[in-house]
């Protein structure tokens, strides 16, 4: 049952985009092509005309945490995936002990510390805080992502009731505050035994899937995890599993395709935020899923 109220706010809404010229349409559900592991993205996209598309990916085409470009696979570095075997092994899991406290203490100094810019050569993004999500084919300046940013992790922390903001760390990146930390932890536990009993749910509607957008470098492609699935994907990799199932965007703001050809074509690029080489460089190297020099002794350590 929908709120009160909430009919006839859909209905002035309604009527005001009518009298500006502009038709409101509910989107279709995504095109579901789950059954066909071997089928090329681009393929898919092109047969669903204008809808997003259900596929079944393994894991190591998938890439999370942004810059830092972890496979969730359960032999890989990522940290989630680390806490996760980590806590299943022991009785009272704490966030002060966890692999991922420690991930989150190696935290890089700026934007250009993620892009490993040579210091001093890109003054702009040296002057950013180290935003993850942040990459040179997305149409807006950094700063204004970088202040989306902020409002999209205060947003995710009061949908899970949490007064937090991104002063007391990002999930994906450190530094953390105890708090924070500990909230993250508990998320990540809590969320992996529900899909450990109750299997992992897909959404045919295509409102609550993990939403991905398309990278390709030649005839080959990663899928680039969006703002939510993190944790999910995580569980996954935790569990054993192989695959999962996600949902290729067509939205050019959250999803699309973005081919290494057309770098520069990225905006990034054509403003003179980021050198095409230096863009490239990000590219490949998110794409191959290696991390940033700051997270050697991380991908190194003894937590896997």
């Amino acid at each position: 049952m929908s709120p009160p109220g909430r009919p006839r706010l859909r209905e002035r809404l309604a009527r005001l985009s009518r009298r500006a010229g502009i038709e409101i349409r509910r989107a279709q559900p995504p095109l579901d092509r789950t059954s066909e592991p071997d089928l090329h993205p681009l393929d898919a996209l092109y047969q669903a005309g204008p809808r997003d598309v259900l596929l079944r990916v393994r894991l190591d085409r998938c890439l999370t945490f942004g810059l830092n470009s972890f496979l969730p696979t359960a032999e890989g570095a990522s940290p989630f995936v680390r806490t996760l075997r980590w806590a299943a092994a022991i009785d009272d899991p704490r966030y002060v002990a966890s692999p991922m406290a420690h991930y989150y203490s190696l935290h890089p100094a700026s934007l250009a510390t993620l892009y490993e810019l040579q210091p001093g050569s890109n003054p702009s993004l040296e002057s950013l805080p180290p935003i993850p999500t942040l990459w040179p084919w997305q149409a807006e300046p950094p700063t204004i992502l970088a202040a989306a940013r902020a409002a999209q992790v205060a947003a995710d922390n009061a949908e899970h009731g949490q007064p937090f903001r991104l002063v007391d760390g990002d999930p994906l990146i450190g530094p953390l505050t105890p708090a924070k930390g500990s909230f993250e932890l508990e998320r990540l536990v809590a969320l992996y035994r529900a899909i450990q009993t109750e299997g992992f749910r897909i959404d045919p509607q295509g409102q609550h899937n993990i939403r991905v957008q398309l990278l390709c470098r030649g005839e080959a492609w990663r899928v680039l995890v969006q703002d939510g699935g993190q944790h999910r994907l995580a569980v996954l990799g935790a569990l054993g599993h192989e695959h999962a199932v996600v949902q290729v965007q067509r939205s050019a703001g959250l999803g699309g395709v973005i081919s290494r050809r057309d770098h520069l074509r990225w905006p990034w690029v054509r403003a003179g935020t980021i050198s095409a080489e230096d863009a490239l460089t990000a590219f490949d190297r998110m794409f191959e899923g290696r991390q940033p020099a700051y997270l050697q002794t991380w991908c190194a350590s003894a937590w896997g």
